[in-house]
């Protein structure tokens, strides 16, 4: 992971969503260069400009998620508990639907907002 956070010092509450709001009304924010995870040939990554929290501590900003292998990544998951099968299918699908070159690797573009995860606008 490489990752930079401003205002660290602000990161205090009694719970976490406490902290991450209290954080965010500093003005704290998480740059994301890269954080991902490997599972042999597939790989799993997610990098952003710039994260802050809402007042409810929820993250809010622009996410780009890419996976290396997305088949076998999905399938290793599914394998392994992290994702249910019907889970792991739906991924499939996206993944061939979004398929870049081979149709193995993906790149999504996602804002995340109140809670939500929404396509990216123009991405």
């Amino acid at each position: 992971m490489d990752a930079r956070i401003s205002r660290a010092s602000a990161l205090r509450g009694g719970t976490l969503d406490q902290a991450l709001a209290a954080w965010g009304a500093a003005g704290g924010r998480l740059a994301l260069a890269e954080a991902g995870l490997t599972a042999g040939p597939a790989r799993l990554s997610l990098e952003s400009p710039g994260l802050q929290a809402g007042a409810d501590g929820r993250l809010s900003g622009p996410v780009t998620v890419k996976a290396a292998k997305a088949p076998t990544l999905l399938v290793t998951l599914a394998r392994h508990g992290i994702l249910s099968p019907a889970q792991a299918a739906g991924g499939m699908a996206a993944a061939l639907f979004l398929g870049r070159d081979s149709g193995d690797d993906v790149r999504l573009d996602l804002e995340l907002s109140g809670g939500r995860v929404r396509p990216a606008r123009g991405g």
